[in-house]
């Protein structure tokens, strides 16, 4: 999401960088970082990445609220920690997934979902992203007001946001500058964890299939996840299942 962001408002174009989080400040770690997020971007709109959900900014900005199903959204989060930290720092999926994740995610689907109507919201399931690339990325430039969105630029976007030139340009989306800056400052607490500090670990990755995502937690833990997502989120929105849910939004769509 953050290079699609990035490649629209810099028209396809963008000045190089090393990582990702120089041209899109991670809140959480700009100030470890030494980024003043009052300060001027190479290019508008500012971009600003965050897991926040909503009711906790106290600002309000355009938003782009990224969700994904339940269990794959864990495994991918799993599989990410134990590329920076390692297996033994981690633990196993099921450890990680009932006693390390928090709520948090389930709470910014809700709120998302709720907010998804409203002016400067724009409600995105990666599901959707996969599948509809070309409307999402003409959603996204609409809310980030690029226009005209020409054939040039659309197919830009695409190219360089897709999964093959991410891959073979990982080390840009990969914490590497992120995690060098926090060492060379002294701030290697601001990202640590049980002690550990990480090692870079790309975000962009050959992807899970289902049947790995079913493979990588047992049925039980799998219900679990979707317990939680229905008691924080699902009941309130009034859908039994995540797909219930891209379902619903599928058909107000259309």
């Amino acid at each position: 999401l953050t290079q699609i962001c990035h490649m629209l408002r810099t028209g396809g174009s963008p000045p190089p960088y090393e990582d990702v989080h120089q041209v899109a400040p991670y809140v959480p770690l700009a100030f470890d970082l030494g980024q003043d997020l009052n300060a001027d971007q190479v290019a508008e709109p500012r971009l600003f990445k965050l897991h926040t959900r909503p009711s906790l900014l106290a600002e309000r900005a355009r938003m782009i609220i990224g969700v994904r199903e339940p269990v794959a959204m864990c495994i991918s989060f799993y599989n990410y920690e134990v590329a920076m930290f390692g297996r033994d720092v981690i633990g196993s999926p099921e450890e990680f997934v009932m006693h390390t994740m928090t709520d948090a995610p389930f709470h910014l689907m809700r709120e998302g979902f709720e907010l998804r109507s409203e002016l400067g919201v724009l409600f995105l399931p990666y599901e959707f992203l996969v599948k509809h690339r070309k409307d999402c990325v003409r959603a996204i430039a609409s809310l980030m007001g690029i226009e005209p969105l020409t054939s040039e630029l659309l197919q830009s976007v695409l190219h360089h946001s897709s999964r093959t030139y991410m891959l073979e340009n990982k080390e840009q989306f990969a914490n590497g500058w992120t995690f060098r800056t926090l060492e060379a400052r002294n701030r290697k607490h601001a990202y640590s964890y049980k002690g550990f500090f990480p090692k870079p670990a790309p975000k962009v990755t050959l992807g899970l299939s289902a049947e790995q995502v079913d493979a990588s937690l047992s049925p039980e833990v799998q219900q679990a996840v979707r317990n939680r997502w229905w008691e924080l989120c699902g009941k309130h929105i009034g859908c039994r299942t995540y797909a219930d849910m891209l379902a619903l939004i599928d058909m107000q769509a259309t």
